[in-house]
């Protein structure tokens, strides 16, 4: 199929356009924080999709042990 890679927000976010499917693949260790780095990574990947390109988005983890730890702590 067509497989776009877009430029990428960071080394922790990663965005591609297969076919009419946004796939974001998360991939911050250990398990996917969300801190300040992170937001700012995802909001520049985010502003890249196109909604008339794609009829559907999936988010996952690249990483083993589960989709995501929520807040990150040490930035409290």
């Amino acid at each position: 199929g067509d497989r776009d890679s877009l430029p990428r927000g960071g080394m922790m976010v990663d965005l591609r356009l297969e076919d009419d499917v946004y796939e974001l693949a998360l991939s911050r260790k250990p398990l996917n924080e969300i801190g300040t780095e992170m937001l700012t990574d995802l909001e520049k990947v985010l502003r890249q999709i196109e909604p008339d390109r794609a009829s559907a988005l999936i988010v996952h983890s690249t990483l083993e042990g589960g989709f995501s730890a929520g807040a990150d702590l040490r930035e409290l």
